[in-house]
């Protein structure tokens, strides 16, 4: 077994600030996958946006990604 291999298995999970804060008070955090499309559900919704966009063929403009984003967001469940 290599050195590297030993210490990162005993090495501590990362532990937060915000969550000893949290515990204090009795709350929970959970932090979601930063760049995981199946486990980020804003990355699930820009997704679904992003792709009625490129089939629509639209010039992009803040006003289109909005109005598009209202459409899209009223199909999700």
């Amino acid at each position: 077994m290599t050195l590297k291999k030993r210490s990162d298995d005993n090495s501590p999970s990362p532990r937060y600030l915000l969550q000893d804060l949290a515990a204090r008070f009795g709350v929970l955090l959970l932090f979601s996958a930063v760049a995981h499309p199946e486990r980020n559900r804003i990355e699930i919704f820009l997704g679904t946006v992003k792709m009625a966009l490129k089939r629509a063929n639209m010039i992009f403009s803040p006003a289109t990604l909005r109005g598009m984003a209202e459409v899209e967001s009223a199909k999700i469940t």
